[in-house]
């Protein structure tokens, strides 16, 4: 498993509320001092970065079942604890460091979220998160971008099926044009060599947590 030794570190870049960053640093201790879960939380990191070795909840659930930490500490704890080989992956793949703090920037909205709607620090929707993760969603700027099919017949000049940019709006503040178009931009130059035209489709849509 990667090792955890600056976690609190990548918790701090990203601004978690110090209340945060203490709950989730005792939690992350009683977690790991736990030799039985060790086993729980390899299966759940291969399953994050690669979906066909198994459902990352799944084992995410055994380890809650075993624990009186809150499922979502639990989540946060772990999604935290994955970011150094997150930004291993970046740099594997030649992607700017920059874009990978504003991706990673998510886990401090949804942390937010998840104290304002349950009182607790962590996260409930933690199924969001795997795209991160597998370098198929990405922080540009305001926006947030990921390929997809096209799901639609009859759209504009869109064809079903054709890639498409689906764009997420997350809640980080203040959303201006100069803010999408600033976005927009960005996302353009990320995907340059992949457009197949001068122009880019992006495509957003909503989506509310359970």
């Amino acid at each position: 498993m990667s090792k955890l030794l600056t976690t609190v570190d990548y918790m701090h870049r990203l601004e978690f509320p110090q209340e945060a960053i203490a709950a989730l640093e005792s939690a992350q201790k009683k977690l790991f001092a736990n030799d039985t879960l060790n086993p729980l939380f390899k299966e759940a990191e291969a399953a994050l970065f690669h979906h066909e070795k198994g459902d990352f909840l799944v084992s995410l659930a055994a380890i809650a079942e075993q624990t009186y930490v809150p499922r979502e500490t639990i989540d946060m704890v772990f999604l935290v604890s994955m970011l150094p080989r997150l930004l291993e992956a970046y740099r594997a793949n030649g992607i700017s460091e920059d874009i990978f703090w504003n991706t990673a920037k998510d886990l401090t909205y949804k942390l937010v979220e998840c104290y304002v709607n349950r009182g607790v620090w962590g996260t409930f929707v933690t199924f969001w998160f795997p795209e991160f993760y597998r370098l198929e969603r990405f922080g540009l700027g305001r926006l947030q971008y990921e390929r997809k099919a096209f799901p639609y017949e009859g759209v504009s000049n869109l064809q079903k099926g054709q890639t498409v940019y689906n764009c997420h709006i997350p809640s980080s503040g203040t959303l201006t044009p100069d803010l999408v178009e600033d976005s927009l931009l960005r996302a353009k130059a990320f995907f340059a060599d992949e457009l197949t035209s001068e122009s880019m489709p992006v495509y957003c849509n909503w989506w509310h947590p359970p």
